[in-house]
């Protein structure tokens, strides 16, 4: 019996997040199109019956052979074991899910040491990928540069069509970038006019929202990477500072934004968000530059704060615990 991706990822997690959902089923059908033949209409069920997900040899070669990043190989990994979730109750015991554990384990070392290497030489704790798409601080700031004047234009000539909202949008996110260490969230944002109004609403938990409460806008993130996360989940609300918040009520009268509405319709999900950095600083500075590069470069301490952080690693060693309950009940 042929299957779909949808529902054994559904039955491993029913309470997975669309979002999640359409990230792990874009991942296995990557790997079908590429590895397993599915022409005829035999061949399309027969891949449909997973049996393909057994030879973990296989699917290890392939991978390894694919091209793709230390980073994303153990992603996949990791998305193929929540997938024999889905296909057996007894998966933990599967030779193949040991397999894909293994190498998920493997390549976990092999980037926590690429991370290592990479930070004796640049200082931060990078991938070779974002070594290699790495830019300074100053050039962040002169691409804000750059795109202030570009918003100053578009302002004195008050020509608010779509190109000009994708430089608007990236201009304020950018600056946004520099208040608060986001990933690439924000593309799923709803701007909320009054605390009333956000009552309404304030249960949906797929949404991240701009609430406007009095003179003050406020994010409320419902919709994040670890947000389902005991250690650092939880709904987040911060308050814009006065000179972001201007930004973006400005924004939201350039651009006619109501109640209840998307800020930012051109980015569908968090690809599209992280390609409208990735293009415009391509343009501008030659590197691939992502929320990631963003929130390490902007966030770097100084030598000070770097030689604070070493002490409280090597005291949270000695005593024996975290970092987080040195701090919490210790210090």
């Amino acid at each position: 019996m042929s299957l779909t991706v949808e529902s054994v990822f559904l039955r491993a997690n029913d309470k997975v997040k669309p979002s999640t959902l359409k990230v792990y089923r874009g991942q296995i059908n990557k790997y079908m199109n590429s590895f397993i033949p599915m022409v005829t209409p035999e061949e399309s069920e027969e891949a449909h019956t997973f049996k393909w997900v057994e030879d973990h040899k296989k699917v290890i070669s392939n991978t390894n052979a694919s091209g793709g990043s230390d980073n994303s190989q153990r992603t996949f990994y990791s998305y193929m074991k929540i997938f024999l979730r889905g296909l057996s109750n007894d998966y933990e015991s599967l030779e193949e899910f040991k397999a894909y554990d293994k190498e998920e384990k493997r390549l976990e070392e092999v980037i926590k040491l690429t991370k290592q290497k990479n930070k004796t030489t640049t200082g931060l704790p990078l991938t070779d990928e974002q070594a290699k798409n790495l830019v300074s601080l100053d050039q962040i700031k002169m691409v804000l540069k750059t795109l202030t004047n570009e918003i100053k234009q578009i302002n004195k000539v008050k020509n608010y069509d779509s190109d000009n909202q994708k430089i608007y949008s990236l201009y304020i996110l950018l600056n946004t970038h520099f208040r608060f260490p986001f990933r690439n969230e924000l593309h799923n944002l709803t701007y909320i006019t009054s605390p009333i109004k956000y009552k309404k609403v304030k249960d949906d938990l797929t949404r991240n929202y701009l609430l406007k409460e009095n003179k003050e806008l406020k994010f409320i993130r419902n919709v994040y990477k670890t947000a389902h996360t005991k250690t650092s989940g939880g709904q987040k609300i911060d308050t814009l500072p006065p000179e972001l918040a201007k930004m973006y009520n400005r924004y939201i009268k350039n651009f006619n934004i109501d109640n209840n509405e998307e800020l930012f319709t051109h980015l569908r999900n968090s690809t599209d968000y992280t390609r409208l950095f990735t293009d415009y600083f391509k343009n501008a500075t030659g590197k691939n530059v992502s929320s990631t590069i963003l929130m390490k470069v902007i966030n770097e301490p100084d030598e000070e704060g770097k030689k604070l952080l070493e002490i409280l690693k090597s005291l949270s060693m000695k005593r024996g615990t975290t970092l987080e309950n040195l701090l919490k009940y210790y210090l």
